[in-house]
């Protein structure tokens, strides 16, 4: 479907993207309406007092987040941490969910699987990876021990959810058969369910570039948005 594009100014674009949140979780319902600039979950309290909780049943499930200020070929992770707001890479549920490039606030609709544990206390982790600032063909790495090779800013929003399910979390493997390695600009076409809902078929190749083909760049092929917005805005 035709979208219709709206004018933005160049400086306030970039100004927005590095001072305000770009996603947070719709469904399940996410701790803050904000999302997040520090890992994993922003700092706020795990079931902290008043913040919603979200009862899931094992098996498959659609999830919804928004998306505020899209990052081009920015890619999401979805993962859980049990019994706390950690260990989300041992619990990763799908990776490099493909962007859709638009100039819009859209929402998101995904299939995740739900593993058959009881949890009275889940977290279920949403992050957008932004490599908007690689220079095309080049990746990044997140989680990694090497600086020069992390990803150059990560957006999250986290949900509080009780899992109903039936084996101990403690002894159930989780396998996670997806694609993993590093993020690059990736991004394809989503399907309209509505003027701003966008759902994916899943079962089509996810992503249009390979990460075999991708390399690392030196420190000054990627410059962090905000060095760039502060010395736009000093001459300004």
């Amino acid at each position: 479907a035709t979208r219709s594009r709206k004018m933005k100014a160049g400086i306030l674009f970039v100004f927005f993207n590095t001072v305000l949140a770009i996603i947070h979780w719709n469904e399940p319902t996410a701790q803050s309406q904000q999302g997040q600039t520090n890992g994993p979950c922003g700092g706020l309290p795990f079931f902290g007092a008043g913040q919603p909780v979200t009862t899931l049943q094992p098996g498959s499930l659609m999830v919804h987040w928004q998306e505020y200020t899209p990052r081009t070929g920015t890619p999401f992770r979805i993962a859980l941490g049990v019994n706390g707001q950690d260990g989300f890479d041992d619990w990763i549920l799908d990776d490099h969910i493909p962007h859709m490039n638009d100039d819009e606030s859209i929402e998101y609709c995904w299939w995740i699987t739900v593993p058959n544990i009881n949890c009275p206390k889940c977290s279920l982790q949403l992050t957008a990876i932004a490599t908007d600032a690689l220079v095309n063909g080049t990746c990044c790495e997140w989680p990694t021990q090497d600086p020069s090779r992390a990803c150059p800013s990560l957006y999250f929003s986290c949900a509080n959810v009780v899992i109903n399910g039936t084996e101990d979390p403690t002894t159930f493997k989780h396998t996670y058969t997806g694609e993993t390695g590093p993020y690059r600009r990736e991004n394809t076409t989503w399907l309209a369910s509505s003027p701003t809902s966008f759902f994916l078929d899943q079962t089509a190749i996810k992503v249009q570039a390979n990460p075999l083909n991708c390399t690392f760049p030196s420190n000054s092929n990627t410059i962090g948005l905000s060095f760039m917005t502060l010395i736009g805005l000093y001459l300004l």
